[in-house]
């Protein structure tokens, strides 16, 4: 298959030629088939335009090994909280995987509350001031979307 990208009058095009004879040629511009007929080919009688070459291409660059870094955890995603709220809220859409807390217990800041799955991926979910836990609203299992309360803490 060969591919064209045409810009005609400011607008990008995008051909590929799918399959060609003689007489037909099926082609797809921007995603859209379409079965064309040949009249004449005259591809050698087409005149050069001067002064629009590509420049030659490069010889490759020789490739330098490189010793791969340590793999680094993805950071936890951050609870979301509201100015004057004491309510911990889900940071990304997920389902609950564990609830490391309980109603009535006292946690420091930094304190893990909650363990969340997302995108087969698992957040520890940490509580964002000293107090104690007033309300637990999930529990194992729970989907979350963005936003949702999960504990809600008294300082």
């Amino acid at each position: 298959m060969k591919t064209y990208k045409f810009l005609i009058n400011g607008v990008n095009y995008e051909a590929t030629v799918l399959e060609y004879s003689s007489s037909h040629a099926k082609i797809s511009v921007n995603g859209h088939e379409h079965l064309i007929n040949i009249v004449d080919d005259e591809q050698n009688k087409v005149p050069k335009l001067e002064g629009f070459e590509r420049s030659t291409p490069q010889p490759p660059q020789p490739i330098v090994p490189v010793t791969p870094a340590a793999p680094v955890a993805p950071a936890a995603p951050k609870p979301v909280v509201t100015a004057g709220d004491n309510i911990l809220r889900a940071p990304i859409p997920g389902v609950i995987i564990d609830v490391m807390i309980r109603e009535g217990q006292t946690v420091a800041d930094g304190d893990v509350a909650l363990i969340l799955e997302a995108m087969k991926m698992e957040s520890d979910i940490h509580v964002f001031q000293s107090g104690r836990v007033k309300t637990i609203y999930v529990q194992k299992g729970d989907s979350v979307q963005e936003g949702d309360p999960l504990v809600e803490l008294e300082a």
